[in-house]
């Protein structure tokens, strides 16, 4: 889960690199800059899905044994322990674990995306001279302090074994790093600090909440059910920047912020009342909904 989930900051790092610059620095054509964004990033995914492999087999960069060994283990992991319709997997969508995963996940992602979509407002609002170059290459920072994060908050939840207490840490985490920032609004240094916080937050809930979504369902309902979980959490996309945008004003994004806080902590108290059995390394903890 953790190589896959550090593919969000890597792409995050590249889009703000290169997003700037181009809203700078190219008008081909008589378009504008944001324009261009839209249209090289796009061409990147298009290129990036046309050479994606879709399955292990596919993987030019894995050998033959690599790839036959993890297609035998992601079998292993997902193949129903009894056959059953496609009638019969949706109806993982009553469940009622599922759905209280997929609305703390819901949560969770209002202020993921919330803060994805706005952090150029936000480093913008610290000093109103930054370039669009220079926010890009400040944005960086917070994604790359917050990968590392990430990639540590991954190793020392498996050493531990434990889940829910990192993924709880992780929303408090982000919801602090969001009020830093809007108190520090107008210094940039201490801001940045705030933003990197929130990016540890938001990227290092990722691998711990999967693992622990993960555990909640049985084998014949796992790709339904995390399909589910993921399905109901893209709301987010929406609910997120929508309601940061309406109360924002053009010169002060930051009063938009408590929306996603307060999300951020509805998620933490709600997973903090999933009743976790410690697992050791390795091992498959049983998880129970209050």
């Amino acid at each position: 889960m953790t190589a896959g989930a550090i593919a969000q900051p890597v792409a995050m790092i590249l889009g703000s690199l290169t997003g700037g610059l181009i809203l700078d620095h190219i008008n081909w054509f008589g378009l504008s800059g944001w324009r261009w964004v839209f249209i090289l990033q796009g061409l990147v995914g298009l290129v990036v899905l046309a050479y994606l492999p879709n399955k292990p087999s596919q993987a030019r960069f894995l050998s033959r044994e690599a790839s036959e060994w993890l297609e035998t283990e992601i079998n292993k992991d997902y193949a129903p322990e009894q056959k059953e319709t496609y009638l019969g997997q949706l109806r993982v969508m009553k469940d009622r674990k599922v759905l209280y995963m997929a609305f703390a996940n819901l949560f969770a992602a209002c202020g993921l995306y919330g803060f994805t979509f706005f952090l150029p407002q936000i480093v913008k609002q610290t000093d109103p001279s930054y370039s669009a170059t220079n926010i890009g290459f400040l944005g960086v920072i917070a994604w790359l302090v917050g990968a590392v994060g990430m990639l540590l908050v991954a190793r020392n939840c498996d050493r531990t074994g434990e889940r829910r207490g990192h993924v709880v840490a992780m929303m408090l985490l982000a919801a602090i790093g969001l009020f830093g920032t809007i108190q520090f609004r107008h210094t940039p240094v201490a801001a940045l600090i705030c933003l990197s916080l929130v990016a540890i937050g938001v990227l290092g809930y990722l691998a711990p909440y999967w693992a622990l979504a993960s555990r909640v369902l049985s084998k014949e309902h796992t790709a339904v059910g995390l399909a589910a979980i993921n399905s109901i959490a893209a709301l987010g996309g929406f609910f997120g920047p929508y309601v940061i945008g309406k109360n924002a004003t053009a010169d002060n994004v930051s009063v938009g912020l408590y929306f996603p806080i307060a999300c951020l902590v509805i998620c933490a108290v709600m997973l903090s009342f999933l009743k976790v059995t410690k697992e050791r390394p390795g091992a498959v903890a049983t998880h129970e909904v209050v």
